[in-house]
């Protein structure tokens, strides 16, 4: 990397470490945006940089990550002597330095994004026209990404589309379901702009099929359920491109089944230095045993991605997805979307609109890749129980995708309340129902003072 686009892309990165969390100094920002965008080089570095940043933080697979933290909050982990205890117990207090990360971090990738795409529309910019939609489309989908991440962490969320500070530093909250309509426009956006083709035949950068992933994971979330098929089913459809692997070879670098993964500089995913027990005791999070017991024992998916050690008479489980918890060589990239996830989606989707045959074909083709035997449709209740199991058994340790789950899926016994309150209240004694949404971060609500009373309940 020349130096001048090495300091160009810290420069974009680090305008936004200020003293505001979503409020960016302007004249400083302004002189950056006109040298970063003043040659395709230059603005391919402006990118690179943005993925960058989702790796330094709640993307990088270590103690701040939302694999990691999410992983405690629902009934996944069990932490060790790293730290965690209050998400495991679900009593995270405001101030909590994590937390505050957790919310500035996607926020700086918002910034970034903002940026690029302010930049991308200036007149002096002289970046070629084909790069300018493909950097376009990618800044739309890190930034829908972003939010689709802060939402499901904090609920409501300040919406901001510009780097104007004097917006910024004074800006309320956001009702989740306007988030969830920006974050589908861009995504909609960033599949125009983007093409089908990896460059560099690298899986790292957003392209339209990581777009169109997301967004089968969105309207999932939001209930739409035709557009939450049809958008899985455009994933699955590409087989030229997606395909199933062994399971020890998931979560290679660029593997057949991986639709978005991300790099870190001449070293592997963070994840199996996070996870994998050494010689030593227990440091960070352990799988709960219950987990472990709920899966068939001919799963091939637990003989695979779940390893045990004993030590002082007691048995530690824990996730063996990522292996290489050495630096290098490097063969592992982090994996945040990936096929076997559109088939859970596509099935999800389908018993909502009572195609249960279609449904249980999907499943079975992820039962089958693990060992096990084709189910066969069901009730409608029947099918969503199998699923939601499933998606234990496949998605486990990845991405907090329990912990949302939990969050997103009515009860089974009282209305109006999630499957968190059914099966975290009997774990936690301290369990609210609000304990579902982390709390804004104290120096938030401090500094902007549109959120001054804008607390989540139960905090």
């Amino acid at each position: 990397m020349q130096p001048k686009i090495l300091l160009y892309t810290t420069l974009i990165i680090t305008m936004v470490s200020c003293k505001k969390i979503v409020a960016i100094d302007p004249p400083k920002s302004e002189l950056v945006i006109n040298t970063v965008f003043s040659s395709d080089a230059i603005a391919e570095q402006a990118i690179a940089g943005l993925y960058a940043s989702l790796l330094a933080g709640y993307a990088s697979g270590d103690l701040t990550s939302i694999t990691y933290l999410a992983g405690l909050s629902s009934d996944e982990l069990i932490p060790g002597s790293g730290g965690g205890i209050d998400f495991y117990n679900n009593a995270i207090l405001s101030n909590n330095a994590v937390i505050s990360t957790l919310w500035s971090d996607p926020y700086k990738e918002i910034y970034i994004a903002n940026s690029i795409l302010k930049g991308l529309n200036l007149q002096t910019t002289n970046i070629s026209q084909t790069l300018r939609q493909q950097l376009s489309g990618e800044a739309r989908f890190v930034r829908a990404f972003s939010y689709f991440c802060l939402i499901n962490l904090f609920g409501d969320v300040p919406l901001t589309l510009t780097t104007d500070y004097n917006i910024n530093e004074n800006i309320a909250r956001t009702s989740k379901e306007v988030v969830y309509d920006q974050i589908i426009t861009d995504l909609k956006d960033a599949q125009n702009l983007l093409s089908g083709d990896y460059i560099k035949n690298e899986r790292v950068r957003a392209n339209k099929w990581v777009a169109t992933a997301l967004l089968a994971r969105v309207y999932l979330y939001r209930g739409q359920w035709s557009d939450a098929e049809i958008q899985a089913s455009a994933v699955i459809g590409n087989n030229a491109t997606f395909n199933f692997c062994p399971l020890d070879k998931v979560f290679l670098m660029n593997s057949n089944e991986a639709i978005w993964q991300l790099s870190r500089v001449d070293a592997n995913s963070a994840d199996a230095a996070t996870f994998v027990i050494s010689a030593t005791n227990p440091v960070n999070a352990t799988i709960r045993p219950s987990v472990v017991a709920s899966f068939d024992p001919a799963d091939k998916r637990k003989t695979s991605w779940i390893t045990s050690r004993t030590y002082n008479g007691n048995t530690y489980y824990y996730p063996t997805k990522y292996k290489a918890t050495e630096v290098t060589p490097v063969t592992e990239y982090t994996t945040i979307l990936r096929l076997a996830e559109q088939y859970l989606i596509r099935a999800e989707a389908r018993v909502w609109q009572g195609k249960l045959t279609v449904a249980a074909s999907d499943i079975s083709v992820l039962r089958r890749r693990a060992g096990l035997a084709n189910i066969t449709a069901s009730t409608k209740e029947a099918m969503l129980a199998m699923i939601e199991k499933e998606r234990v058994f496949e998605l486990f340790t990845e991405w907090g995708h329990r912990w949302f789950d939990l969050k997103r899926s009515p009860s089974l016994t009282i209305a109006g309340n999630t499957r968190a309150d059914d099966l975290l209240k009997p774990l936690e004694k301290s369990w609210q129902s609000t304990d579902t949404l982390y709390p804004i971060p104290l120096d938030q609500l401090l500094k902007d003072p549109a959120m001054a009373n804008a607390q989540n309940p139960g905090y």
